[in-house]
């Protein structure tokens, strides 16, 4: 169990005092966090309370290189911010914004929101379980202000939003004031977040903005994260940027002054096509932040939020509240030069001596076999460092392909750092590497969009040792002093990662919010009513996978009838999660025709699930349900996967009819080529 402040007066009191002091008692005056300047003297014991100005500890990182300027200050806003023991879940994304709002000074707490969507479900779970919570609460806003339709109306709203949190008694509300109540206070800004009020990613904006003490500007998305942007949209983005920077009177032309982070919280393109052709391709947030329309020298680094609302508050409060405390690496090269410079092992022993929880795999544990030992169950961290080769839909380890679908189920949300070319070409795609990432919960992504060469990257060891420095994940991953170039930071840039971080003081579990719903009340009762499906979906969502898992292996054995497609779709991650393998086949063949191929996460659970139980011999209800489902993108793979299987329980004969039926529904020789190298392998006939 988490140790938990034994004041709860405190959260009052932050309230009442505002933001620009974080009363505490002199004895429990907390520690610096780790690399940043030491608080000033309480004074003596007998005084009383004091009062530690934040104003005070920003000020002292003045002195700091631009390169951990910035990351200690976001540091000092994260460690010092008192945070209700709850995580409150809303409906909506104006509702998360009317829960933004009760923030005060440095008191704040998670939100979430729940749309009902199986991605919804395991971003609140995956929080939940890292976060650890006294309770969990659902809240609606009774008789809250409508947010307006209206565009500019809505970004004041914004405004005063952000405002209310800084200065209650006299809020801002225009930018402009809002920055000069920052400087009155001695605050910030810490950087800037630019917004679509239109773009469904504008509430993680609003979160960040009011969690990191950033003003907010405004952008024009376009919701195709996918594409490419052209040479002259982003220049007209970049100068647009500028202009407003210019017109609400913030200092950053250059590095060290007033804004050296931009967060984009929009759906934008992260490519962009440079030169006469647009083939020379560039990473959007290696772009914005350069003089001369993006390819001058650096006055600010930046990152890109983006997904729908769930998804981007998800990442955006995964940024915010969760504390790292362990990392999981794997180094796909060999050794040699110059292999060794990005050496996991170097990188683990780093994050180790400072007080990490690590996990490598290196040579010679390194091969695609050793990938899927490590990661058939899911994997438990908060940082993912990966050394690797190949393409936006395979990773070559040990000179042999991983897919997509080997990527691990997290039970946690994770930062991933991976060294690898065009792993992150479209994030949003759960057929690459990234995008299956992502789909599987990373909130916090560093990867390439194109073919990068490895001296693009900085070497493994270095960055765990510039994270460890204070320097926040946009500027530790990056090289200083490097021209534009093809690695793109997805996700809050200003996330730290020191070992000793508590991600802020944790109070009670009261909110200034009423009313609330326990989802430990909300599943008791549709116990009662014998609701099954949304109790487990509810159990879930409460971190009670257990309980969750429990309830489903009882029902599909001893009330089948009450266990339908929508009970089976919530029980399948928690099923795996707690291993519980064999029950995933029954539970998986409940889902519709149409669900079983729906979800990426979903098919990786059963893939997973089926490899450690077919490990153990042959088992015809998982070995039906992989034929049935071989997964979108690698069916290929999957084809060639599933006819070992039936090799090793029927012989060669029906696995070459097997992959004889596979072969015409791929779309191309290319696709079709590891199918029919297989026949042949299994006795086939020797042409297609």
């Amino acid at each position: 169990m988490r140790t938990r402040p034994g004041n709860p007066m405190l959260a009052v009191a932050l309230i009442l005092a505002g933001i620009a002091a974080f009363p505490a008692a002199a004895q429990d005056t907390p520690e610096p966090p780790a690399g940043q300047p030491a608080q000033p003297e309480p004074g003596a014991p007998d005084k009383g309370p004091v009062k530690v100005e934040v104003g005070d500890l920003l000020h002292q990182c003045d002195k700091f290189p631009p390169t951990r300027r910035v990351g200690a200050r976001a540091h000092i806003f994260r460690e010092y911010q008192a945070v209700a023991d709850t995580v409150v879940l809303v409906d909506s994304p104006e509702a998360a914004a009317d829960a933004i709002g009760t923030w005060r000074g440095l008191f704040r707490f998670p939100i979430l929101i729940d749309d009902g969507t199986l991605g919804a479900t395991e971003n609140i779970a995956r929080f939940v379980r890292a976060f650890e919570p006294e309770r969990v609460v659902r809240w609606k806003p009774v008789d809250a202000e409508p947010w307006p339709d209206d565009l500019t109306a809505r970004a004041v709203r914004m405004i005063q939003t952000i405002g209310n949190i800084v200065e209650e008694t006299d809020p801002p509300k225009s930018t402009r004031k809002l920055i000069e109540k920052f400087r009155e206070k001695n605050i910030g800004p810490q950087g800037v977040v630019a917004i679509d009020p239109e773009d469904p990613a504008w509430v993680a904006g609003l979160a960040l903005a009011a969690g990191r003490v950033q003003p907010v500007i405004f952008l024009k998305a376009n919701s195709k994260v996918n594409r490419m942007m052209t040479g002259a949209e982003m220049r007209g983005l970049a100068e647009a940027l500028q202009h407003q920077l210019e017109q609400v009177g913030l200092e950053w032309a250059e590095l060290g002054d007033e804004i050296d982070m931009i967060t984009i919280a929009a759906n934008l393109p992260s490519r962009v096509g440079l030169g006469t052709d647009g083939k020379d391709e560039k990473a959007l947030t290696d772009l914005i932040g350069r003089h001369r329309g993006g390819v001058g020298t650096r006055w600010a680094w930046a990152g890109m939020v983006f997904g729908d609302a769930q998804t981007a508050l998800y990442r955006a409060m995964c940024g915010i509240f969760i504390a790292p405390k362990d990392a999981w690496l794997f180094d796909g090269y060999g050794r040699g030069d110059p292999w060794d410079l990005y050496d996991a092992t170097s990188a683990a022993r780093i994050l180790d001596e400072a007080g990490y929880d690590t996990e490598v795999h290196d040579t010679p544990q390194n091969r695609a076999a050793d990938w899927r030992k490590a990661c058939n169950k899911g994997i438990s961290t908060d940082l993912v460092m990966i050394n690797s080769k190949g393409n936006m839909n395979f990773f070559d380890l040990g000179g042999k392909k991983a897919f997509c679908g080997d990527i691990p189920l997290l039970d946690r949300p994770a930062a991933v750092h991976i060294v690898h070319s065009w792993s992150a070409r479209m994030p949003v795609s759960p057929k690459t590497v990234g995008g299956r990432w992502l789909e599987h919960g990373a909130y916090l992504y560093y990867g390439s969009i194109d073919e990068p060469f490895l001296n693009a990257f900085v070497e493994t060891p270095k960055v765990a040792s510039r994270l460890l420095a204070g320097m926040p994940f946009g500027v530790a991953v990056r090289r200083d002093n490097s021209p534009p170039w093809k690695l793109n930071v997805l996700g809050d840039p200003l996330t730290t990662f020191a070992a000793d971080s508590t991600a802020g003081r944790r109070l009670g579990p009261e909110l200034p919010i009423i009313p609330v719903e326990s989802l430990r009340e909300e599943s008791a009762s549709l116990l009662t009513r014998g609701e099954f499906a949304p109790a487990i979906r509810a159990l879930v969502l409460a971190g009670r996978d257990d309980d969750a898992a429990r309830l489903a292996a009882a029902l599909i054995d001893q009330k089948p009838e009450s266990f339908g497609p929508d009970a089976a779709r919530w029980s399948i991650l928690p099923l795996f999660r707690t291993g519980r393998y064999g029950t995933i086949a029954p539970v998986f063949a409940r889902l519709s025709p149409e669900e079983m191929g729906k979800h990426f996460l979903l098919l990786d659970a059963l893939w997973d699930a089926a490899r450690i139980v077919l490990a153990r011999g042959p088992d015809t209800r998982f070995e039906g349900l992989l034929r049935r489902n071989l997964r979108p993108g690698q069916e290929e793979h999957d084809a060639v996967e599933v006819a070992e299987y039936i090799n090793d329980r029927a012989g060669p004969g029906e696995a070459v009819h097997f992959l004889e039926g596979v072969s015409p529904t791929l779309p191309n020789e290319h696709r079709r080529k590891p199918v029919l190298n297989a026949i042949r392998r299994f006795g086939g006939p020797s042409q297609p």
